[in-house]
């Protein structure tokens, strides 16, 4: 699907599809596609002069990457958020020329419709003096706010997984796996970030194609500073995700030393039980024996005499086990 809007001295003209108007002099095309057919694909690279094979490909690119300067032609990773507030991940190709503007997206998203539908407010409030760079700077000035929301979904992750580990006494388990890919998809969102960032750097330094006003370069460093500070934020998070793992390790080595005590205090127990029984029933066995000659076996009194004497081991032992504190 294509969407366009061509922007000339009296009017603004919106449409949709492949008729799209070539830009002349002093005007500028801005070009939407979203999940174009082969023969969008390549229309559009035989009207601008540009690499068919980049069209087919780009959503391939693992990372950030910079086809060409003159026109520039790259390749970015984006985070937004959904319909349902979830985080998503889109490969997104730009290609500026003089005159145009050509934005690429594999499959279709409601931010990008959403910030296509608001150009033309945009080009009011600026009059005259919107440019092709001023349209690019405000599509990654709106990109780089949005990281924000996704700094937010990170951080109540964060949070969540570290309850959860503070909580850890009264679980029964803890998805270790959650912590990990949180940890990776940090570095991994880390490396996206500084990379659109370097993108900016370029702009900024004037190394590209792409006509810049002095006005528009000031308001690139502001974005070039808002990602350094959301470079910032997620190296804070990976910090804390660290502390988390840390005490998640902690609490099992707590966790594992309290088991082997409980386990060594009930071992004392049964020893000590197992000494006091033990004593009594070995004289009664031994007694029990069929022997013609036993100590007091023939005493009048020698049944209270033995049973006093295996009474009074007994306490003998359970006093002694009691004050190493095993009972």
């Amino acid at each position: 699907m294509l969407k366009y809007l061509l922007h000339t001295k009296k009017r603004i003209k919106l449409g949709h599809g492949s008729s799209y108007p070539m830009p002349r002099a002093k005007e500028f095309l801005v070009l939407y596609m979203i999940e174009p057919t082969p023969d969008e694909e390549a229309k559009v690279a035989d009207d601008f002069k540009l690499d068919l094979n980049v069209l087919k490909n780009y959503p391939k690119e693992p990372t950030t990457k910079t086809f060409s300067t003159d026109p520039l032609q790259l390749v970015f990773g984006d985070y937004y958020l959904d319909e349902h507030d979830e985080v998503r991940y889109i490969r997104v190709l730009i290609t500026v020329t003089a005159d145009a503007l050509i934005i690429t997206l594999p499959a279709k998203a409601k931010h990008y419709v959403d910030f296509f539908d608001g150009i033309p407010v945009l080009l009011k409030s600026n009059g005259d003096d919107v440019t092709i760079g001023h349209i690019l700077y405000e599509f990654l000035d709106d990109h780089t706010q949005d990281n924000y929301d996704i700094l937010r979904k990170t951080e109540e992750k964060i949070i969540k997984v570290e309850q959860q580990v503070l909580n850890f006494e009264s679980k029964h388990s803890i998805n270790v796996n959650e912590i990990v890919n949180l940890k990776r998809d940090l570095f991994r969102m880390s490396r996206r970030f500084w990379s659109t960032a370097k993108i900016i750097f370029l702009l900024k330094k004037r190394l590209t194609s792409v006509a810049i006003t002095d006005k528009t370069l000031k308001l690139l460093d502001d974005v070039y500073d808002t990602y350094q500070h959301q470079l910032d934020i997620l190296a804070s998070q990976r910090e804390m995700i660290s502390d988390i793992i840390n005490i998640y390790s902690t609490s099992i080595n707590n966790k594992l030393a309290r088991t082997s005590n409980d386990l060594n205090t009930v071992m004392k127990k049964l020893t000590s039980f197992t000494v006091i029984i033990m004593v009594p029933t070995l004289i009664a066995s031994m007694y029990g024996m069929n022997f013609k000659y036993l100590p007091a076996a023939t005493a009048d009194y020698g049944f209270f005499e033995i049973s006093a004497l295996m009474v009074v081991l007994s306490l003998v032992f359970y006093y002694y086990f009691h004050k190493k504190d095993w009972i």
